[in-house]
């Protein structure tokens, strides 16, 4: 779990993350507060860094959105459902990072790359149409930001 400094006022420290290794994060802020927490699988806090997390268009518009990619066709009809079109995944993109941040992200698992983690949350384009989605990120080892991955549907949070 983060510090109390980190989720005062229920909003995150505005800093930069960087993992150190497969237990152990760093950040900082303009003043140099370094706050170093161990993170354990399976326990909840916000995804460090989200307000600066990376989502890649083509993870979107041409995996997630798209009808005609091998993998990602079998998702692109139950975001469709949604709401969500390869014309629009920008409104994906948008409804990705409010979820990432105001959601408690879980540890997943790591590996050689850096720490995978899930964050859980409801999604929709639609207001009446809103389900329960799992996204998963990855702050790999040396970077400071967190990388979308993939999303799926999921229980509710």
């Amino acid at each position: 779990m983060q510090p109390d400094a980190v989720r005062a006022e229920n909003k995150p420290l505005e800093c930069k993350a960087i993992l150190l290794d497969a237990l152990s994060v760093a950040c900082y802020n303009q003043s140099d507060l370094v706050v170093l927490f161990k993170i354990s699988e399976g326990e909840a806090m916000l995804l460090p860094c989200a307000e600066q997390a990376v989502i890649e268009v083509a993870k979107l518009r041409d995996y997630l959105l798209s009808s005609s990619h091998p993998v990602g066709r079998f998702k692109a009809v139950f975001f469709e459902t949604l709401g969500y079109k390869a014309e629009n995944w920008r409104q994906l993109e948008a409804d990705l990072r409010l979820l990432v941040q105001s959601n408690d992200a879980e540890l997943s698992q790591s590996n050689p790359y850096g720490r995978k983690y899930e964050v859980r949350g409801m999604l929709g384009a639609v207001a009446t149409k809103r389900v329960a989605i799992v996204t998963v990120w990855i702050i790999r080892i040396g970077e400071d930001v967190p990388r979308f991955v993939t999303a799926y549907p999921g229980e509710r949070p």
